[in-house]
C-alpha cells in the first residue's frame, strides 16, 4: 500500500496535457508551490489544425456550406495563398450584426501559420449582382437591425431596412432594401421622426483626380 501510494504522488509530477500543441502561456515557476484547485498552469494551444472564424454577411450567408473550399492567406499580403475547407456552418445570424459565424479548419503540420494572427479569406459566394456601396455614416443599427434613413420625393423622413454585403471600412456593400436613385441621410439624428418633413441638402461631391481648374 505504501508503494502504491508512493507512486501516486511521484504521478503528480508528471503533467499530461488533453491534445497535443504548443504551451503559449506559462503561469508557474521552478520552485513556485502549486495547490490543488482550479489553479492554471500553462496555456496550451492547439497548432493543427487551425480553426478560423469569420463572419458572413447576411446577403451571402445562404451560400456557404460545410466541406466548401476556400482560400486563405496572410493579412500582410506577402505569403502564398493555401486551401482549407469549412468545418461549420452557424445554424442562425448572429442578432447584432446579421451575420452568420462560419468555422474554418486549416492544415498546418509545418506550425507556418500563428495562432492568433489575421487571415485574408476568399470565399466563392454567390450575391446580388452591381450592389450599392454608400459611406458607412448613413447606417443605422439597433435592436431593430441595420436600416437606412430616406428622404422620398416630398421631403418626408422614412426608415428603411436593408442587407449589408462586403465592410469596406468608411463603405459598406448594401445587397437589398435602397435603390441608387434613393436619398439617404448621412449621420442621421436620434430626433428624426418618420413622416417629419425636412429641407434636403446635398453633400459636396469630390472633384474626380486630373480634372481641370476653372
Amino acid at each position: 500500500m505504501n508503494v502504491k501510494r508512493i507512486e501516486n504522488i511521484a504521478s503528480y509530477r508528471r503533467i499530461v496535457a488533453p491534445f497535443s500543441g504548443v504551451i503559449t502561456r506559462r503561469n508557474v515557476d521552478v520552485g513556485d508551490l502549486i495547490s490543488a484547485g482550479n489553479q492554471e498552469l500553462f496555456a496550451l494551444t492547439q497548432i493543427d489544425p487551425l480553426r478560423l472564424t469569420v463572419w458572413v454577411p447576411q446577403a451571402y450567408a445562404d451560400t456557404v456550406a460545410v466541406g466548401q473550399e476556400v482560400s486563405v492567406r496572410p493579412a500582410d499580403a506577402l505569403g502564398k495563398a493555401v486551401s482549407a475547407r469549412v468545418e461549420h456552418v452557424a445554424g442562425a445570424l448572429d442578432p447584432i450584426n446579421r451575420s452568420r459565424q462560419v468555422d474554418i479548419n486549416l492544415p498546418n503540420k509545418d506550425g507556418k501559420w500563428l495562432p492568433g494572427s489575421y487571415v485574408e479569406i476568399a470565399i466563392n459566394v454567390v450575391g446580388k449582382s452591381n450592389p450599392l456601396v454608400v459611406p458607412a455614416n448613413v447606417l443605422v443599427i439597433d435592436q431593430a437591425g441595420t436600416h437606412v434613413v430616406t428622404v422620398d420625393a416630398g421631403h418626408h423622413i422614412r426608415f428603411q431596412n436593408v442587407s449589408l454585403g462586403r465592410d469596406f471600412g468608411r463603405e459598406v456593400e448594401i445587397i437589398d432594401g435602397v435603390k441608387a436613385d434613393d436619398v439617404l441621410v448621412a449621420s442621421p439624428s436620434d430626433l428624426l421622426v418618420a413622416g417629419e418633413v425636412v429641407g434636403v441638402v446635398e453633400s459636396a461631391k469630390p472633384k474626380a483626380k486630373g480634372a481641370a481648374k476653372s
